[in-house]
């Protein structure tokens, strides 16, 4: 029997049947693929420093209406925060009744940031609640495009963020995130190695050079 479609597969590797049959014959690793992958399938991840300003809690008040209406959903659903957060971003999941969905990570290398991303199944990029945010563009959005997931960000929608993200990724402005589409189900966009430091910096050094000439 071979099975062709990756989600048949990761139903298979999940069944009570499966486990049943191979019980005592299935490495750790392998038992646990499917699960983790499941997992995966509804963690929404930000990566960096979470500031005061960067908190947004219409958007944690809406992921809580979500759990609350969809039992399932709420089951697999991970909030997970990779860097420092700030006391009040934490007092206001506490407040939409997120705790029990939040993980956090302490300060990483770009490395393990960088693998964090790509176990995302939605990056979450928070930008600054402040009267400078229509013009910041930060390095984190490029680096969240050269992973290739949905990139959920929450900002002004005439900013310059807005300009360079298309759909699949969604933009929502403060105030209006209970109208966010559902990125759990959309397709990941492809991967945009454009974007990654590497090809950044190397496109900069070229500058630099053909300036200096």
């Amino acid at each position: 029997l071979r099975l062709s479609s990756q989600s048949l597969k990761r139903a298979a590797r999940t069944s009570p049947a499966f486990t049943e049959a191979l019980t005592g014959n299935l490495g750790e690793r392998t038992q646990r693929i499917g699960e983790v992958v499941q997992a995966e399938g509804r963690r929404a991840v930000h990566v960096g420093s979470l500031t005061a300003t960067r908190n947004a809690p219409g958007l944690w008040k809406a992921l809580a209406e979500r759990c609350a209406d969809d039992p399932e959903f709420a089951a697999r659903f991970v909030l997970r925060f990779v860097g420092p957060v700030d006391h009040t971003v934490l007092d206001s999941i506490e407040e939409a009744g997120l705790a029990d969905n939040l993980e956090r990570i302490g300060p990483v290398d770009h490395a393990q940031a960088m693998r964090e991303m790509q176990r995302a199944r939605v990056l979450l990029l928070l930008l600054n609640d402040t009267a400078n945010a229509k013009g910041i563009l930060t390095s984190k959005l490029f680096e969240y495009l050269a992973v290739g997931r949905p990139i959920l960000a929450v900002g002004p929608k005439d900013g310059d963020v807005a300009r360079v993200l298309k759909a699949p990724h969604v933009l929502v402005e403060r105030g209006e995130e209970g109208a966010t589409p559902d990125l759990f189900r959309a397709t990941a966009p492809p991967v945009s190695p454009q974007f990654s430091r590497n090809a950044l910096t190397r496109d900069l050094v070229r500058d630099v050079l053909e300036r200096m000439r």
